[in-house]
């Protein structure tokens, strides 16, 4: 993909991630570089949100919403087009998309279908993560729902556990702030 955007420069056309996701899928429809170019893409829409704009700049928002509506609406095309060998991938972008628009009940229906949808093992236990999300903001609070949550929270809890390494005990979280004292182990 850096090659493509490289090129795309050269002949005077800045890509956005987007641009790339396209031409990627376009190309190579089953190439594991679309998982990382989603994340990035996803990943910029979340941090425009978060600093309310991008890199602060509060005028941004409607640049977030177009980003944020056209990988959701590739999203969708990818998935009629029927070409993808991680159909869940797709769902599951679309759903995050859905739920971070506001529209959590149509990111409950797509959850459903990632689930049923072929995809890999990273991007099926990613929606399990986005389940216990959604299930918390869509469930009502009862015993079935609590016990249904425990059991979610084991699998992640044991998901954590299993990936712990020496290393990662060893890894202490960065203080960015030198005023504060955190630098605590990754394994705490």
């Amino acid at each position: 993909s850096e090659s493509i955007a490289y090129c795309a420069k050269q002949m005077g056309k800045e890509l956005t991630t987007i641009d790339l996701i396209e031409l990627v899928h376009k190309y190579a429809p089953n190439s594991s570089e679309l998982e990382r170019l989603v994340q990035n893409a996803v990943r910029e829409v979340e941090i425009w949100n978060d600093n309310g704009g991008y890199n602060g700049y509060r005028d941004c928002t409607d640049l977030m919403k177009s980003q944020s509506s056209a990988l959701y609406q590739l999203s969708l095309r990818i998935i009629n087009e029927g070409k993808t060998s991680n159909p869940a991938m797709w769902y599951y972008t679309a759903s995050f998309l859905s739920d971070f628009q506001g529209n959590t009940q149509q990111a409950t229906q797509l959850l459903s279908l990632a689930e049923k949808a072929k995809g890999t093992d990273y991007v099926k236990e990613s929606i399990k993560v986005l389940r216990i999300y959604l299930d918390a903001k869509t469930l009502p609070y009862d015993n079935a729902y609590e016990q249904k949550l425990f059991a979610q929270l084991q699998w992640l809890d044991n998901k954590i556990k299993s990936n712990i390494t020496p290393e990662s005990q060893e890894k202490t979280i960065k203080n960015y702030y030198s005023y504060l004292s955190i630098n605590k182990s990754y394994y705490y």
